[in-house]
């Protein structure tokens, strides 16, 4: 998706049935760098595996 089109949200659902569940968050760079990311999980506790980095980020 092109920034142009993100949305300032989006809603996910996920299938209990299945052990693991993986979501990417990429963001859009602004001119005052990368916009932090809140991410709530209803009803499960959620692990983030790797920590959020900008997508230009050095691993």
């Amino acid at each position: 998706i092109p920034p142009q089109q993100y949305l300032r949200s989006y809603v996910f659902f996920t299938d209990p049935t299945y052990s693991e569940t993986n979501l990417v968050v990429v963001r859009a760079k602004t001119p005052n760098g990368f916009a932090d990311v809140s991410l709530d999980c209803t009803l499960a506790r959620a692990r983030l595996a790797t920590p959020l980095l900008p997508p230009d980020a050095a691993l």
